[in-house]
């Protein structure tokens, strides 16, 4: 996850994963909007790319979610594209998940009304 607060006028947050094929990007993509949604989280914004498959986008304003086949990622690098952002790793260990820092980013972000879309 890139905060780019302060950086970009568009959102605060990027969030970037990976699968391994067109039906695990889609699979990715649809799992982070149910989730969002049962935790209360605010809905999506815009969708994208889930035609082709190869790359997703899921817009909650302050977050945008990225999910990229390996190697689109790697054409893509949205990580360099932004290397002036501040990026904030998951950590399995703490028993932090991928959804689970993405539900907090989400919810503190429209918690705390940051702007308005």
């Amino acid at each position: 996850m890139l905060d780019v607060q302060g950086l970009t006028s568009f959102t605060d947050f990027l969030v970037i994963v990976s699968g391994s094929s067109d039906r695990q990007v889609r699979a990715i993509g649809d799992h982070v909007e149910e989730s969002i949604k049962n935790k209360g989280g605010p809905g999506v914004i815009g969708r994208e790319g889930y035609q082709q498959g190869q790359w997703a986008l899921v817009d909650f304003g302050e977050v945008v979610v990225h999910i990229f086949e390996s190697e689109e990622r790697r054409k893509y690098d949205l990580e360099g594209l932004w290397s002036d952002a501040q990026r904030l790793q998951y950590k399995p260990k703490e028993g932090l998940v991928p959804e689970k820092v993405l539900t907090q980013a989400v919810a503190a972000r429209a918690s705390a009304g940051r702007r308005a879309r």
